[in-house]
């Protein structure tokens, strides 16, 4: 059985279009009336409120065109401009200006009539020692009232523009962007000012009419930055504290920011005294380089760094505090003597005496011996003083050095610009190399006892000769024989004072020279008789020849 299929309506595809965009433009319609709306909100700012907003600008509200646009009768200096990124209106205020144009309650300073009880401000940065204005830019002041409350003026003009701090301009001054009422007022230091230390709150009041152009002048006072140096003073080998003062003097022109010369090259400007524990403190000093020269120190002692130590002075960094502590250290004057052979200058001699005399104070005597190594030191030495050394004895036959060794110590306590002088001292030994030699051979005779005597005849020193020469050390200045086995050979020889090694050589005959010339007189004479023997040959061979012919 077929079943009949049922029948229906045509589907319609522009039905849905429409009712699409009829919803579209409903919600383009809601859009444009919320701008409108919004824009007849923004603009139904009152006339009074208006008048109000005028008036704390310092412009009158009827002075004014046909399009409400004010007409600024005194213009604030500088003129308020909007920038947000770097602001620079009403004054040099310092935060971000933010233009609105809602009237917050706060902005306004009080109630009054435009230029009735309210002035106009201009406040400077002055030095507070030479009066003059300190000419820097960027230094951030607050103002508060006299009850404390943070001062939040503005600008009207172009836009409102509020402020919270102010900021000095390239002048070192500034304007309040507004006029103030006549009450009591202080600015507070928001921002460091260079070379200069903060400044406590600086009070004013306003307490009578001022217009732009006769603007109250604020007066904010300075004092130039100031420090205290510190100074330690040790014993630069055993860190003990020592007595002590130095001058503390101008390293070049010590200037503030204001370009006043405090102190000019050179000069004296205060003197630090260092106690038994060796601390010393200067009084309130400007900013700058100096100099640390010692001028009375102890007994015995060299001014530390040679003459002066080079100091800067800082900026404190807490209300109160001091400069970091110099420590200066300083060393006894020292002479170091060394003696040494004069010949063989690595040779110490040891066992030696000096004696010490200070010029003028010819009583006091000090002595000193070399040690194994022949060195002593001579400590505690007056300033300003002069002291010989003298040596006062001779050892192992060493010449007594008879030289007088002066030096002196100048009033920092240095000898030749250093507070350690070295003193090399020599001794001179005269030494003598006597070599007896065969005449005939010409070589160094062995075995042979050599004396030598003194001009007087005393015997100095013998030995037996062998095959070198032989060395004579101590001998004094003079005239000296040679005898060889107790035999006057006829040889003299002179002894000087000279520091070289004095050579003598002298020839003998010995038995082995006497031998030797006995054999050479045999030959001769041997080679002689030889000689005859053929000459008489020959001769009797010729008159042979004669009688036979």
């Amino acid at each position: 059985m077929k079943r009949k299929l049922q029948q229906t309506e045509p589907v319609s595809y522009w039905k849905s279009m429409v009712d699409a965009i009829t919803t579209l433009m409903m919600v383009i319609l809601l859009v444009l009336m919320f701008f409108l709306l919004n824009f007849l909100t923004n603009n139904s700012e009152t006339e009074e409120t208006k008048e109000e907003g005028y008036q704390n600008a310092g412009f009158a509200f009827e002075d004014r065109d046909g399009y409400l646009t004010p007409t600024p009768t005194l213009t604030p200096t500088p003129i308020p401009e909007i920038d947000y990124d770097d602001n620079n209106g009403g004054g040099g205020g310092s935060e971000e200006a933010v233009p609105t144009t809602e009237i917050l309650p706060e902005i306004t300073p009080g109630e009054g009539e435009v230029g009735g009880d309210r002035a106009a401000v201009y406040a400077v940065m002055v030095d507070e020692e030479t009066g003059k204005e300190i000419e820097i830019s960027g230094v951030v002041f607050e103002l508060y009232a006299g009850n404390d409350n943070k001062q939040i003026l503005s600008t009207h003009y172009p836009e409102l523009v509020t402020y919270s701090s102010f900021e000095t301009t390239e002048d070192g001054g500034f304007y309040l962007p507004e006029k103030i009422r006549f009450d009591t007022y202080y600015f507070r230091q928001v921002t460091e000012l260079s070379g200069y230390d903060y400044t406590g709150d600086i009070r004013f009041e306003v307490d009578e009419a001022h217009e732009w152009e006769d603007a109250l002048v604020v007066n904010i006072p300075f004092g130039p930055s100031r420090n205290r140096l510190q100074i330690q003073f040790n014993d630069k080998d055993t860190g003990l504290p020592l007595m002590g003062k130095f001058n503390v003097v101008a390293n070049g022109d010590v200037t503030t920011d204001d370009g006043s010369i405090r102190y000019y090259d050179g000069e004296i400007v205060d003197v630090i005294s260092c106690d038994s524990s060796g601390y010393g403190v200067s009084g309130e000093l400007y900013l700058g380089d100096y100099l640390l020269q010692p001028i009375d120190l102890p007994t015995g002692y060299a001014a530390p760094e040679l003459f002066s130590r080079e100091v800067t002075l800082p900026r404190r960094t807490e209300p109160g505090g001091l400069a970091p502590l110099t420590v200066l250290n300083s060393e006894k004057t020292s002479v170091r003597v060394y003696v040494h052979d004069e010949l063989n200058q690595a040779t110490a001699i040891s066992g030696l005496t000096y004696s010490l005399t200070k010029v003028g104070e010819e009583s006091d005597v000090r002595t000193f011996v070399t040690n194994e190594t022949g060195y002593f030191e001579l400590l505690d030495l007056d300033k300003n003083s002069s002291y010989i050394l003298k040596a006062t004895n001779s050892i192992d036959g060493y010449i007594m050095d008879l030289e007088s060794h002066e030096f002196s110590v100048d009033g920092l306590g240095n000898i030749n610009g250093s507070s350690i002088y070295e003193m090399n001292l020599f001794n001179r030994m005269l030494r003598v190399e006597i070599n007896v030699i065969d005449r005939i051979t010409r070589k160094s005779i062995t075995g042979q006892v050599v004396t030598i005597v003194d001009s007087e005849g005393n015997s100095v020193e013998s030995w037996v000769s062998d095959s070198k020469p032989h060395t004579i050390n101590g001998l004094e200045e003079g005239i000296y024989n040679v005898l060889v086995d107790d035999k006057n050979i006829d040889m003299t020889f002179r002894v000087d004072n000279t520091e070289a090694v004095q050579k003598f050589s002298t020839t003998i005959m010995t038995d082995r020279s006497y031998n030797i010339l006995s054999i050479i007189l045999c030959i001769i004479v041997v080679v002689l008789l030889i000689l005859i023997l053929v000459m008489i040959r020959m001769l009797k061979k010729r008159r042979r020849k004669k009688v036979n012919g």
